[in-house]
């Protein structure tokens, strides 16, 4: 019951956490089957609530251990299908334990259930895959050993990118990939389970990789900056939040793609452009923009003046969240010093003030009005919350433009000069 009624919050709150989200290969995730989902892992318990509220079937979680030391959070946890895993940090005894974790595994996939794993063991706000631990190989060789291989489940390899790991408004891709099936290794694995293990555990990494933005570490500046020039052409349309393809995703690993491979083949190349991007981030953040709003001077676009129509709607809730958001941001950044924990926590507290909402409404009007309308009354003002988010963001975004504009009739050398570097980044990228 907990499980469901979470699942459906996030599928509301998810919409004020991210500015659009980008799904591909969803439909792997075969209804009916056992399936294995094995995913990069960059923050927190995110990226399992993320994959777990865009797919219509039940997911149980393994997580780390230690989370689950008091007996309010067991019983939470446990509500919330996640299962206890113990790693070689918990030592030796601990480890011992995992026999009971790999059981109730094999149950849950004997009755055509899912489980979701992250063989990275660790998680950090990095755009790329660390080396894959071997437990998902032996837990899937294992569960056909309990059978004699007269099972047919699946490991299905997911890839999780954020655009900004710490930060609200941001946006999201997730990509599933082919399945893989566990019976085609049933011959290697006769022959020599370590091959066989090293193998799947090679091609789980492989399909992972398929799906994600893999930015090598000392690229990592350059990519961002160019990544950025990119995402400036891109129009969307701000109410269509969730797209249900990979283009966005594959352009993006183009980019990335371009990057390593001059870094490779022309590094005289790479560092005139690594150069130039310095010097045109560095005259914008003088200019206190964006290379969206940049972009928009740049190419004469006009503001949309139309935003301002919806402003005696969507202003006055707008002033009732806004001290709710800042305190959110304020508190977490303050507090939380690892990055892969910050957006997690901001969408838990999000969540936390939401239900705060809902209790509060409830409690006013279903008295008044009765259950139904009450529950009418909340879905408009999450309608109008979120409808007030979007505003905000457009009347940011204009500013931005107009202080571009200003910025081009008052000092159109130095605006030339600046649009010169980033058309020459634009002509490097693919």
């Amino acid at each position: 019951m907990l499980y469901w009624y979470t699942y459906l919050v996030l599928v509301y709150v998810f919409r004020a956490v991210f500015k659009r989200a980008f799904f591909n290969g969803v439909q792997h995730l075969a209804p009916g089957k056992p399936v294995i989902i094995a995913a990069n892992h960059t923050n927190a318990f995110l990226d399992a609530v993320l994959v777990a509220s865009q797919v219509n079937r039940s997911l149980n979680f393994l997580v780390r251990s230690d989370v689950f030391n008091t007996a309010l959070k067991r019983f939470f946890l446990h509500a919330l299908h996640q299962i206890p895993i113990y790693r070689q940090r918990d030592g030796r005894d601990a480890l011992t334990k995992n026999e009971e974790t790999f059981k109730k595994v094999y149950e849950l996939l004997e009755q055509n259930r899912v489980i979701m794993i992250f063989p990275e063991a660790d998680c950090f706000p990095i755009k790329r895959l660390r080396p894959l631990k071997k437990g998902t190989a032996r837990m899937a060789f294992g569960v056909m050993d309990k059978n004699n291989w007269d099972f047919e489940p699946y490991i299905l390899p997911v890839g999780i990118n954020y655009t900004h790991h710490t930060k609200l408004r941001t946006e999201v891709m997730v990509g599933f990939d082919k399945p893989i099936s566990i019976k085609d290794y049933e011959d290697l694995y006769k022959e020599n389970p370590a091959k066989a293990t090293n193998q799947l555990t090679q091609d789980i990494s492989e399909g992972i990789k398929r799906q994600l933005i893999h930015i090598p570490e000392h690229l990592e500046t350059i990519s961002e900056q160019l990544l950025t020039v990119y995402r400036s052409n891109l129009l969307y349309n701000p109410i269509n939040w969730r797209r249900d393809d990979n283009s966005r995703l594959s352009e993006e690993k183009m980019v990335i793609d371009k990057v390593t491979e001059t870094a490779t083949k022309d590094d005289v190349k790479l560092a005139e452009i690594k150069e130039k991007a310095t010097k045109y981030f560095q005259i914008l953040a003088e200019q206190n923009l964006t290379d969206k709003a940049f972009w928009a001077a740049a190419n004469s676009k006009k503001v949309n003046l139309l935003t301002y129509l919806f402003a005696p709607i969507f202003f006055p809730v707008y002033l009732l969240i806004k001290p709710i958001w800042n305190y959110i941001n304020r508190f977490v950044e303050q507090k939380i010093k690892k990055g892969e924990f910050k957006l997690s926590l901001k969408m838990g507290l999000t969540i936390g003030f939401y239900q705060v909402f809902i209790l509060i409404g409830l409690a006013i009007f279903w008295p008044l009005y009765g259950f139904w309308w009450a529950v009418v009354g909340l879905f408009l003002f999450w309608l109008l919350s979120w409808g007030a988010i979007l505003f905000i963001e457009a009347h940011q975004a204009n500013k931005l433009v107009w202080n571009a504009k200003k910025w081009k009739k008052s000092n159109s050398e130095e605006f030339k000069s600046a649009d010169e570097l980033r058309a020459e980044l634009v002509d490097f990228l693919p």
